[in-house]
């Protein structure tokens, strides 16, 4: 009976821990916070340096994480559009590899980073301000920087603090004097459960609904 009784205290424990990104986030302090890392380096320079071996200069390019890898972009724009995204990619491996993804002669570079950031403990200020560095350092002749969308299914904390960077990144975004696009709230506070089928990443019809918020934002000569 001590045994069981014991084991059920365990389990209980365990179920109301908070995620470790949340500890990590209330402990850390954002001025010593350590940058994201991408988790599979070897995938990561594998993309990295292949994008930086391509030579041709498309008018648009896509740069982000793995919501911009999945994307077919230029069916979904019917544009010529550049896919530089890379799953697992970071604000700090974004910036790193911005002048070999992006080439002089860009028109457009869409931005969609910070996701995982922020599940990794990373704060919403830090977010904010790494968006802003990607913003001011992008070579292309015009940025856009896109809000970072919810997620489903996860902690009520990754969506608040994806809420409050984007909030603090379209301030900074638009100080520094570079566009912001609010794609998230399209999405509501939580992804669609029809836009997803693990809570993070879109399927076909989260694609095409954001998509729609793209395009229009890209057909508006700036």
């Amino acid at each position: 009976v001590k045994l069981g009784a014991l084991l059920i205290a365990f389990v209980a424990g365990v179920a109301a821990r908070p995620a470790l990104y949340q500890i990590r986030d209330r402990m850390r302090p954002a001025a010593t916070a350590k940058a994201a890392e991408p988790k599979d380096m070897a995938y990561y320079t594998q993309r990295s340096t292949h994008f930086a071996d391509l030579k041709q200069v498309h008018p648009i390019v896509f740069l982000g994480d793995s919501r911009v890898q999945s994307g077919e972009w230029w069916e979904l724009l019917g544009t010529d559009a550049a896919n530089r995204g890379i799953n697992g990619d970071t604000l700090k491996g974004v910036l790193d590899r911005i002048e070999s993804s992006v080439p002089v002669g860009t028109r457009v570079c869409v931005v969609q980073v910070g996701f995982n950031d922020i599940a990794a403990g990373t704060s919403p200020a830090d977010v904010a301000a790494g968006l802003t560095a990607i913003a001011k350092a992008c070579p292309a002749a015009r940025v856009v920087i896109t809000s970072i969308i919810p997620a489903t299914g996860h902690s009520a904390y990754l969506n608040s603090s994806i809420a409050e960077a984007n909030r603090l990144a379209e301030d900074q975004v638009k100080a520094a004097g570079k566009e912001w696009l609010d794609i998230s709230s399209a999405f509501g506070t939580e992804l669609p459960k029809r836009f997803t089928e693990d809570g993070i990443h879109l399927n076909g019809m989260g694609y095409r609904h954001l998509g729609d918020q793209i395009k229009p934002a890209l057909t508006t000569e700036k």
